[in-house]
């Protein structure tokens, strides 16, 4: 009954820095390319091509002060370059209600990041599916278990929002849901879990 959208997610592109274990070409710009799926178009996003996003950017501008809820997913939204002309059109538009929410993997700090963090009604999740040293490159490819750290304390210190921990089970990683538990609750982190299940066919 509402005359404008209140809430979307935005899964923009697959372009993303890791190539984990858990995930898949659809997900991934690392795992496409490794299987050589580049130029598939189904696996191409049309809002890589800057007339696209430029018009969408300003479609979300005629309803973003009607809306309560954006969501960023990925591939890593703070990889992608559609994501900060959202981002910019935001920041020039200001919203007082809007409520802005990212899953990320935690491995990109820069200045708009912290930015992000400082705003009210900001929330970041961040998908961390061990805090083991060894285990973390294994089941995060190209991750820094030491940088993501540093960034999480980063964003925490910033951060007036809710500070989210995703938790893919899987088998190399069910072990450590009691010490990833605790670590949450220490850090004062929410904790939530998800079962590895088929992400987009046989590739």
């Amino acid at each position: 009954d509402h005359a404008y959208p209140q809430e979307m997610e935005l899964e923009l592109s697959n372009k993303c820095n890791y190539m984990c274990f858990a995930c898949s070409p659809w997900c991934s710009s690392k795992h496409m390319e490794r299987l050589g799926l580049q130029n598939l178009p189904r696996y191409q996003s049309i809002f890589d091509d800057p007339k696209i996003i430029k018009a969408f950017v300003e479609d979300l501008r005629s309803i973003i002060h009607h809306m309560y809820r954006l969501n960023f997913t990925g591939g890593e939204p703070f990889a992608q370059r559609p994501v900060y002309e959202i981002l910019k059109m935001i920041n020039e538009e200001n919203p007082k209600n809007l409520n802005i929410h990212f899953t990320t993997n935690g491995s990109v700090m820069n200045g708009m990041v912290k930015k992000l963090a400082a705003r009210p009604n900001t929330h970041f999740t961040i998908s961390l599916d061990t805090i083991d040293p060894i285990k973390y490159p294994a089941i995060r490819v190209n991750g820094e278990l030491d940088n993501v750290m540093s960034n999480i304390d980063t964003i925490q210190s910033l951060c007036t929002g809710i500070m989210g921990c995703s938790f893919v089970i899987q088998k190399d990683n069910v072990f450590d849901l009691p010490k990833i538990v605790s670590w949450c609750n220490k850090k004062g982190i929410e904790f939530t879990y998800h079962i590895m299940s088929s992400m987009g066919g046989p590739e």
